[in-house]
């Protein structure tokens, strides 16, 4: 049952105070500021970056510019870049007690990223990520879910995937999600095994992105592009228009400039584009086809030369 803090006794104040982590007293003294009792304030400073590393010893190791201290009284706002690696649940109380976590860009290397992960630091994202970094974790369709459906990521626009996960996870999280907000989704492929999603789940993530929204696979061998491209041929006789960056004609180099909706696979020089199969109807409408030729009419050509050496001639 709540409590209002007009009825705590100055003496009773003192003392929860002195009891508050940093970021309870931070939270207290914004809600209440003109509270007596409550002090001394609580000074908070800001990191443009910080990592969140477990070593070997299970021993939290944060840095932002340098390895950072957590004195008693120390209270830090991540604001931009945040970065977890190998951290886990058992580490929560220490991270939230002298962290506000207000990143834009959040990335999760080698974390096992399951419910009790999800509850231990996703909700405690105070404010909408819009880029997400996911490198070689352990995670599920159900919990990558839960991770995407959470609040802080409903303006997610930009999606790294690490070439050491499955594709397969987050495409079918993002279909089942329904998320429309993304405009790029990276993929850093390293081994053929990563294309290991269904084509017909792929086609119906693909159609419920927004007409900005780009896959590029960086693919790191001649190998890996072959069996992007391998992969992706099914496709092309109902679904996907295709068109090498080298052999590009007027109608792709409209689609390109037009920023259609697209996958990109790139390897070295090699650059092959994917676009959904447009009907030439539809291209007429949307202006991507080249405008006709003017015919030339033979006889004003006739009569304007005749013209023009009267005028020279006479």
């Amino acid at each position: 049952m709540p409590y209002p803090l007009e009825k705590l006794q100055y003496g009773l104040r003192r003392r929860l105070r002195e009891l508050t982590t940093p970021a309870e007293a931070y939270a207290i003294q914004i809600a209440a500021p003109s509270y007596s009792g409550f002090q001394p304030i609580q000074k908070c400073q800001l990191f443009e970056k910080s990592e969140f590393c477990v070593d070997e010893q299970n021993r939290l190791v944060i840095t932002a510019d340098a390895i950072v201290e957590l004195q008693h009284d120390r209270l830090f706002t991540v604001i931009n870049n945040l970065v977890c690696i190998n951290l886990t649940p058992i580490h929560r109380n220490t991270i939230l007690a002298h962290f506000r976590l207000e990143p834009k860009h959040v990335t999760f290397r080698d974390c096992n990223v399951d419910t009790a992960f999800i509850q231990a630091f996703i909700v405690s994202l105070k404010k909408g990520v819009t880029h997400l970094t996911i490198g070689s974790c352990n995670i599920t369709v159900e919990n990558a879910t839960k991770l995407i459906r959470a609040a802080s990521f409903k303006s997610l626009q930009v999606f790294y995937l690490n070439a050491l996960s499955s594709m397969k996870i987050w495409i079918e999280t993002f279909r089942k999600v329904k998320c429309t907000s993304l405009t790029k989704f990276d993929v850093y492929v390293s081994d053929p095994w990563v294309f290991d999603f269904d084509l017909n789940t792929f086609l119906k993530f693909f159609r419920n992105q927004s007409s900005e929204f780009e896959l590029l696979f960086h693919l790191c061998d001649q190998n890996a592009y072959n069996a992007a491209e391998k992969l992706f041929k099914p496709l092309l006789k109902k679904h996907l228009d295709t068109v090498d960056f080298h052999h590009f004609g007027l109608v792709a180099s409209a689609r390109l400039e037009a920023n259609e909706k697209r996958v990109v696979l790139k390897y070295s020089l090699q650059t092959r584009f994917y676009w959904l199969k447009a009907k030439k109807q539809d291209l007429q409408i949307g202006g991507h086809l080249p405008p006709p030729r003017p015919t030339l009419d033979v006889s004003l050509l006739c009569n304007a030369l005749i013209q023009m050496f009267r005028s020279v001639f006479t």
